[in-house]
């Protein structure tokens, strides 16, 4: 089988807003999905693995020999799901909002230490209100006040600092909403 070069493949998947999913399936099986980078929902399975086992590597292993595609991650958003390195590639690069969604700055726990809150840039899906993976994430002792990590955070992205609004006060912004859509 042969595969786009690893550009072209980027290329393709950016424009089309499509990326491999990876999930787990009962029985040691895994699905081969696309992300619908439109709405952040993932797609029918487009192909089943049989029983590789509940190892992720396996389950890499065989999606690359279907996809050409040989570098996964796990989503934070999805647990036990894997998406192909071309998306978070994508959204390095962009760094800026696109049309149907909304950048937006909320305060984390930590999953593996609750006491640890993060400010976490992330797109919101303005179709299914889904959040993507993080496009950035910084502790949130690093930032005086709330004003000083939208400036902060506003700079790093390049957008207005004006253009936040509290969607839920002290926890959680987002650029382009008006008051009444918080």
């Amino acid at each position: 089988m042969t595969f786009p070069r690893t550009a072209d493949h980027i290329r393709e998947a950016a424009r089309a807003e499509q990326y491999w999913v990876l999930t787990a399936e009962p029985g040691g099986a895994w699905a081969l999905r696309q992300l619908d980078d439109t709405t952040g929902q993932f797609g029918p399975p487009l192909h089943h693995s049989g029983a590789v086992g509940v190892h992720p590597g396996a389950a890499t292993a065989w999606a690359a020999r279907l996809t050409g595609v040989d570098g996964w991650h796990p989503m934070q958003t999805r647990p036990g799901a894997y998406i192909e390195e071309a998306y978070s590639v994508v959204l390095e690069l962009s760094r800026q909002p696109r049309p149907g969604r909304r950048l937006v700055l909320r305060v984390e726990a930590d999953p593996a230490n609750p006491g640890l809150a993060y400010a976490v840039v992330r797109e919101r899906w303005d179709a299914s209100g889904l959040y993507s993976e993080p496009l950035s994430a910084v502790a949130r002792t690093e930032f005086t006040d709330d004003a000083h990590m939208l400036a902060e955070t506003s700079e790093a992205f390049g957008v207005d600092e004006a253009g936040w609004t509290a969607v839920v006060p002290g926890a959680e912004w987002a650029r382009g909403l008006t008051p009444a859509e918080g």
